[in-house]
């Protein structure tokens, strides 16, 4: 598996088998608390608080490790140095060598599918050149939109009545009337549907909203009309928040305003509903 792909695996493996595997098993308490470190590293932004989690996780992790299967691994011993090299550099995601890796995808694919093997430096570097000729050509014509909509339309302002309660400020009551609305649309490079979930940090606590539609209020403002989801409890064992009712009450959020992008919510085989957050 490509690192993306292990990423996308180890992100979604409790909730893939995390039915199947005894709440008192030990070495799935090991995995459980690698997925934290991972989601602790990832993080785009850390306070304090966030600094000291990963070094206490990584103790206790490492700790486990020796105790189920001996002498830890050089890598293992990486990990207890990420935490001051938080502190110095800031988020490791803005500084991993991820991306500049998954450059070099486009170079495999044409070296495995080119037949001759002369000189296969020179005809990488000249598919290379085009490439970037390709992209400097396009430059010319403009950044792309910040955000797109598809199949705008205008909000029918009947439809807020069937709500117990609309939490709006006098600003956005005003624009609300002639803004453009849409059930899809994508705002910098990610795909905002209806009925897709995103989540928040307010007050130190994690929210959760439901997309009702993507609202354009005026042309340098984007917003999502949303329902509050209940967060009841986070349950360990799968890693995950399991998700409670639907409150009868819409928001109006700025789209800044969300710490995750689009999220989906996954039934497990227990019946209950569960999340699993990500970060911008």
């Amino acid at each position: 598996m490509s690192a993306r792909e292990m990423w996308t695996f180890i992100h979604f493996l409790p909730l893939m088998i995390g039915d199947l595997i005894p709440r008192s098993n030990i070495p799935w308490k090991l995995v459980c608390l690698l997925i934290q470190i991972v989601d602790m590293v990832l993080l785009p932004e850390y306070n304090s608080e966030h600094i000291d989690n990963p070094k206490t996780l990584i103790k206790e992790h490492n700790a486990l490790y020796m105790k189920l299967y001996g002498d830890l691994k050089p890598k293992h011993h990486f990990l207890v140095h990420y935490p001051s090299l938080i502190r110095k550099c800031g988020p490791p995601k803005f500084i991993w060598s991820f991306r500049f890796e998954a450059k070099h995808q486009s170079s495999k694919a044409y070296s495995s599918n080119t037949t001759s093997r002369i000189n296969i430096p020179y005809t990488l570097s000249v598919k290379a050149g085009l490439k970037f000729s390709k992209f400097l050509m396009d430059f010319k014509k403009g950044l792309d939109a910040e955000y797109t909509l598809e199949n705008e339309t205008f909000l029918d302002t009947n439809e807020l009545t069937n709500f117990s309660q609309v939490f709006l400020n006098p600003s956005q009551k005003d624009h609300l009337i002639t803004a453009k609305i849409a059930k899809s649309g994508t705002y910098h490079g990610k795909k905002y549907k209806s009925n897709l979930y995103l989540a928040a940090s307010e007050n130190k606590s994690k929210k959760l909203y439901k997309i009702v539609y993507i609202v354009k209020l005026n042309k340098n403002s984007l917003h999502i009309l949303t329902h509050e989801i209940e967060l009841k409890r986070f349950d360990n064992h799968f890693q995950s928040f399991e998700i409670g009712r639907c409150f009868n009450a819409l928001y109006l959020k700025p789209i800044e305003d969300f710490s995750s992008p689009p999220l989906n919510l996954y039934t497990a085989n227990n019946g209950k509903v569960y999340l699993r957050n990500k970060y911008l």
